[in-house]
């Protein structure tokens, strides 16, 4: 008698196989794209504690220390973890966050830029820049930035 015959033809495993690969390259990529951005976030958290301390100068002093510095924050410098470099006050109170390579086009060097507005008599707030918005110099390519800075 006739006997029905089981299984997978090599093309249909192939077709299978080249599927599941175009899949996992675009996963990979944006993976990470995530792993970028979840660093970034990591510098914008930190950067929270040296918004306080320029706070706390602002607020007795009431204006920025000429020349900024680290120091005339009562700040350490550097300002250093696993995926940033630096982050230093400048004049007027400008914190820059210069980061490690994180990878893709955010390689070693990039910064984001986090400027004071004290536009609202009593009170700071911030004003986030990346690279190619106006009124600032920081490099960091704006599709890993938090929408703020974009």
């Amino acid at each position: 008698m006739f006997q029905q015959q089981r299984g997978f033809t090599l093309i249909e495993i192939m077709i299978v196989v080249s599927i599941i690969g175009i899949l996992s390259s675009i996963a990979i990529s944006a993976y990470q794209t995530y792993l970028i951005r979840s660093r970034i976030a990591e510098g914008m958290n930190i950067a929270t504690t040296v918004k306080s301390a320029i706070w706390d100068v602002y607020a007795n002093k009431g204006d920025f220390p000429a020349g900024g510095g680290n120091d005339q924050y009562a700040l350490p410098d550097p300002i250093e973890t696993a995926y940033i470099h630096n982050i230093t006050v400048g004049d007027q109170g400008i914190i820059t966050i210069l980061f490690k390579d994180l990878g893709e086009e955010a390689s070693g060097g990039k910064t984001i830029e986090l400027h004071p507005d004290t536009s609202n008599s009593g009170s700071i707030s911030w004003i986030c820049y990346s690279a190619g918005k106006a009124g600032g110099a920081a490099t960091m390519p704006p599709k890993y930035t938090p929408p703020v800075c974009r």
